[in-house]
């Protein structure tokens, strides 16, 4: 998952779907199957670390975080 649109036409890791942290807080549902396995990231780790908490207050369980996307080497991504 990814925080903003603009952060995602950046760069992104392949395979990432976008999910704006303002639609998320809106409707944390659009994500679907609760049971998934769900990565988060952002650019600095901040609105991902927003994103697991609204995710956790709607029952999701199985939530990660990367540290901010910009401050280690994953690869290319960009």
């Amino acid at each position: 998952l990814h925080m903003s649109a603009e952060e995602y036409s950046r760069g992104h890791v392949e395979g990432a779907e976008n999910a704006p942290l303002a639609e998320l807080d809106k409707n944390p549902h659009m994500l679907g199957d609760k049971s998934a396995v769900l990565i988060l990231y952002c650019r600095s780790g901040f609105k991902s670390r927003i994103a697991a908490n609204i995710l956790a207050g709607a029952g999701f369980r199985k939530i990660y975080t990367i540290p901010g996307i910009d401050q280690y080497d994953y690869g290319e991504y960009r």
